[in-house]
């Protein structure tokens, strides 16, 4: 896995800019940036594992589903319907199908969470070495260390989220998408539909995208499990990394993104600061955002005389936390090209405008505006 930004580029315009007043608000402002990043990666491995099931496991569920009730039916049920073998052994013939797609699914899963814990650390670690070596005070500070591979390859296995370990999670998805499924052929078979029916109320139909089918529950908690499975191997394996650094690293900021999506948790934990494995990490509950930020030594702590630190770089490590930044005001400070490429060039524009705020850009419902609506929005916010 290939960085995602130039981060060095990124930090030497700051640096010219005139941006960088320490090492931490240099850290602080690298991180909330590598954070937009990794929810690009979050929705591109979400997306990859909806494929995988779109299209290795719930067209197989269907066809079995098409070819076995049609034949139950032509010959007719039991006098149980609940205990027909023909019928029970279609269940199980689903629900093995399920069984086995998942757990494929599993193994891709759990090797893609090894590498991105692997890319997070390794990403890290280039991140506070630059900044350090930017602010001139690379050479002053002991080496910055990396964990091993293995030992960062292990997060997936050995440190659960949200009390539950990925495997707990994946299998909990197994069990409801069997259950599910399985309701609705019965509901199907017990009110009398027919299998095209039957099959259309498991998969969906085209004219919904496949969104009113049994199976969709099955995708939307997959996106979940692995949105919320990457942020928190990527928060683990940061702390891996700030931990074999304890003597540069002294703590740990919790930051999150402060638009009208955050829960009340993650705003009440924005800012705050934490000893290394000390305190909540993200994520704090499902499709959390939050990220977290390394909060670097002064001079006194690393044991250096502030007289005898260079000029021009006494201030840079100064040990102390940014102010806390919402992420509108600080998108605001970034290029203007930065802006159009995360926002899109017409949404940009609009909010460079500055009369309607970023909390707008949303509805009620949390979904994103489209820019027609967003004009609409700013005409009346202009007419009132």
């Amino acid at each position: 896995m290939s960085p995602h930004f130039d981060f060095v580029g990124f930090s030497k315009r700051q640096k010219a800019l005139g941006l960088i007043g320490s090492v931490n608000e240099a850290l602080h402002d690298s991180s909330i940036l590598h954070a937009v990043y990794m929810e690009r990666l979050k929705t591109h491995e979400a997306n990859a594992i909806v494929a995988f099931l779109n299209d290795e496991v719930f067209p197989d569920v269907a066809a079995l589903l098409e070819k076995r009730l049609s034949r139950i039916t032509a010959r007719g049920f039991d006098s149980n319907v609940w205990k027909t073998k023909r019928y029970l052994e279609m269940l199980k013939g689903i629900n093995e199908l399920i069984s086995v797609g998942l757990s494929n699914a599993s193994a891709d899963v759990k090797k893609r969470l090894a590498d991105i814990g692997v890319y997070e650390a390794r990403y890290q670690h280039a991140m506070l070495s630059n900044t350090l070596e930017q602010a001139g005070v690379l050479h002053l500070v002991p080496e910055v260390v990396l964990p091993s591979s293995n030992m960062l390859r292990s997060i997936v296995t050995s440190k659960p989220f949200e009390g539950r370990f990925l495997k707990d999670w994946w299998k909990g998805l197994e069990r409801n998408a069997q259950a599910t499924i399985s309701s609705q052929i019965n509901i199907g078979v017990a009110t009398g539909e027919s299998t095209p029916k039957i099959v259309r109320r498991v998969v969906g139909t085209s004219s919904a995208s496949f969104a009113d089918g049994a199976v969709h529950t099955t995708r939307r908690h997959a996106t979940t499990i692995v949105r919320t499975a990457i942020n928190h191997i990527a928060s683990q394996a940061r702390e891996m990394l700030w931990a074999e650094n304890r003597d540069i690293i002294k703590g740990i900021r919790y930051v999150s993104v402060l638009d009208g999506r955050t829960t009340d948790i993650c705003r009440t934990l924005d800012g705050q600061v934490y000893g290394i494995y000390e305190g909540p990490r993200p994520p704090m509950h499902h499709q959390c955002r939050s990220t977290t930020v390394a909060v670097t030594r002064s001079w006194k702590e690393l044991g250096i005389n502030l007289r005898e630190a260079p000029m021009g770089t006494r201030a840079t490590m100064n040990g102390q936390v940014p102010a806390n930044v919402t992420y509108g005001q600080w998108i605001k400070r970034q290029p203007v090209e930065f802006q159009n490429e995360v926002m899109g060039k017409g949404k940009a524009t609009l909010y460079r405008r500055g009369v309607v705020p970023m909390e707008k850009f949303i509805d009620s419902k949390y979904r994103p505006l489209t820019l027609d609506q967003l004009v609409k929005l700013e005409d009346l916010m202009l007419s009132r």
